[in-house]
């Protein structure tokens, strides 16, 4: 599987980067939705390192999963991917 680097001229404030590290080590083998400013990706997280994020994602393309490297320089959010029942809000009286 070949690994693929995404990167950006810009990038977010470095005190997130240990925050989103943080939360991305609870993610590892879960899928999530990765928010970055190249733009945003949903696959499985495969392993955490201290500069950036390992994610193996669905390329429609070549119809292959492909592995993308994602440095947290460049990340503006990690979230899990919302699954499960949907949750039928309570209306206000």
């Amino acid at each position: 599987m070949a690994e693929r680097t995404i990167s950006s001229a810009k990038s977010v404030s470095s005190l997130t980067h240990s925050t989103h590290r943080s939360r991305a080590r609870r993610f590892i083998g879960k899928v999530v939705v990765v928010r970055t400013l190249a733009g945003t990706f949903t696959g499985t997280l495969v392993s955490v390192h201290t500069t950036f994020i390992r994610l193996r994602v669905f390329d429609p393309v070549i119809r292959r999963f492909i592995i993308i490297r994602i440095p947290f320089s460049i990340i503006c959010s990690i979230r899990l991917f919302p699954t499960g029942p949907i949750r039928r809000r309570k209306r206000p009286c």
